[in-house]
């Protein structure tokens, strides 16, 4: 056979395979067809004493989102638990496969609005409001920073100092962190040996600086979300040792524990990111609420504090860990069902962290 017959050949040959093959094409491409982009719904804050709070949360959640097969809406609040519903009835006029609420406590505002509509719910939470796991909405799950837990974990390593003064600022003083490191505390027998308020965007350093003195604590804890690092600075070089809890930022260079074995984001970013790698494990599947929900509460996620996984509350939990004090340690948390009802408490009347 010629090099010309043999070429001829195998084009007949090639040309019979593919008449072949569209033969079978409908039945094929009837089952791979692309399903539609998932859509999410998002209820922000619309003003927030702390720095940036929506627009560090969307950057982390957009940055791990399969933006091809997902797409994002937002609608902002405010406080009052008559704007969360409000905006939660907003969110699901465009019937949404997923509405994710952004603060503690929005679950519970939002209640009438989602008892309307059954739409899976991702609260999206710092984890500060009384820890007590039930959801109100049928549909409804929870990712946190777990920072109540974190900082009670956190006091009980520091009771071995001599003494630990604690700092609160104006932001942290009504909720529940306070408590959970006074608790923390008592658990590992340690000694309080002062509290005071102070405002991180005017502080008088000379004046805490002799606070602590007199009181004769060896260590300062900084209760301050998002700000106090000039503080910090100040009660270090006044020769203090010092850590830090609340929403910190990573940047601070002290111990400090907020479930995030990440040193590169901030915690409210690091919740973002890993919301979004909890709805992208997920919503690989059909779209409806049922299955959606299911889906969300059988996944497994690598996010950016290690493995997540959802406990039988519908938590997506994350490893607490010790940062900033040389090698990362894991903490060990409250067993939450065992401490006082009555010091569950939250001053706050509005949703967390929305003004």
């Amino acid at each position: 056979m010629t090099n010309t017959e043999s070429q001829t050949t195998r084009r007949r040959l090639l040309k019979a395979l593919a008449v072949l093959s569209g033969a079978a094409l409908p039945a094929a491409a009837a089952q791979v067809t692309p399903r539609r982009a998932a859509r999410i719904a998002v209820v922000l804050p619309r003003r927030s004493p702390y720095p940036a709070l929506a627009e560090t949360f969307m950057t982390g959640l957009t940055g791990s989102l399969d933006g091809q097969h997902v797409t994002v809406s937002a609608v902002q609040t405010g406080p009052a638990p008559r704007a969360a519903a409000e905006a939660a009835r907003t969110a699901l006029r465009d019937s949404p496969d997923l509405l994710v609420l952004l603060g503690d406590g929005l679950t519970r505002a939002a209640q009438p609005a989602l008892l309307e509509r059954p739409t899976p719910v991702l609260a999206a939470e710092f984890g500060v409001q009384r820890p007590d796991l039930h959801q109100p909405a049928p549909l409804a799950l929870t990712v946190s920073l777990h920072s109540w837990e974190a900082e009670w974990a956190h006091a009980r390593t520091l009771a071995r100092h001599a003494g630990v003064y604690l700092l609160i600022s104006h932001l942290d003083s009504g909720y529940d962190l306070p408590f959970a490191v006074t608790s923390g505390l008592q658990a590992g027998r340690g000694v309080l040996s002062g509290t005071a308020l102070f405002d991180p965007a005017a502080p008088d350093h000379a004046a805490l600086v002799r606070q602590v003195r007199e009181s004769g604590a060896a260590h300062v804890h900084v209760l301050a979300s998002g700000t106090g690092a000039a503080t910090v600075g100040a009660l270090r070089r006044a020769g203090f040792s010092v850590s830090a809890g609340g929403l910190t930022a990573p940047d601070l260079n002290v111990p400090r524990a907020l479930a995030a074995a990440s040193t590169s984001l901030l915690p409210v970013q690091a919740l973002g990111f890993d919301t979004g790698r909890w709805i992208s494990a997920a919503l690989t599947g059909p779209l409806t609420p049922s299955a959606v929900h299911t889906a969300l509460a059988c996944a497994a996620v690598t996010g950016t504090r290690g493995t997540l996984s959802v406990d039988a509350h519908g938590v997506l939990r994350a490893p607490l860990t010790l940062l900033g004090a040389g090698k990362p340690q894991v903490l060990t948390p409250p067993n939450l069902l065992q401490l006082e009802p009555a010091g569950l408490r939250s001053g706050w009347l509005h949703t967390y962290l929305h003004a």
